[in-house]
């Protein structure tokens, strides 16, 4: 367990876990946004490279999204891989979009805690804002120590939508990334 010293400093860094978890998600899901975030930032460095370097970073991009995504079924890494698509090809759009979730907050039109903090991770990703802190550092450690049905009903969140996956086999067919247009 770490200190509540190396919690605040990894609370700091958008690749670790801990990041997330003082934005509000749960521990699954902060991990999985952890390692969306080392995945986009291989991907954006694939951008700027040629040859092995550059297949050495997008293979290491569907690495992790092969950990997050199960064959044939939707997973939260790509919903949040199309909301990163979204605001960086439509950026005005999708803050449109994002101010009328927050405004209307109805969640019989589908948007769960989950789908918000998707949206705020990909709005800070993509450079249009940053993600600002909404529990504290006390309130994230004893989430972790909670079941997951306590923090559903804490947070709001859906466990069943992001869960780590065993990578499937070499024979599956991978993934293939957004491809986004510079």
């Amino acid at each position: 367990m770490s200190t509540e010293s190396e919690f605040e400093t990894h609370a700091t860094d958008p690749t670790r876990a801990e990041y997330y978890l003082v934005r509000g998600a749960f521990e699954p899901e902060a991990d999985m946004r952890a390692d969306f975030t080392v995945g986009y930032r291989h991907w954006q460095a694939a951008q700027e490279t040629a040859g092995a370097e550059r297949q050495a970073l997008l293979n290491q991009h569907e690495e992790l999204a092969r950990k997050w995504c199960p064959p044939g079924a939707p997973a939260e890494w790509g919903r949040l891989d199309h909301a990163v698509a979204g605001w960086e090809r439509y950026p005005r759009q999708m803050r449109e979009h994002g101010d009328w979730i927050a405004a209307s907050q109805d969640r019989t039109r589908g948007e769960l805690p989950i789908d918000r903090r998707t949206q705020q991770h990909a709005r800070e990703l993509t450079g249009h804002s940053t993600w600002e802190r909404v529990i504290t550092p006390e309130q994230a450690r004893d989430i972790p120590g909670a079941t997951p049905q306590d923090r559903d009903q804490y947070l709001g969140s859906d466990t069943a939508r992001v869960t780590p996956q065993t990578p499937p086999s070499t024979s599956a067919p991978a993934r293939r990334p957004i491809q986004r247009g510079r």
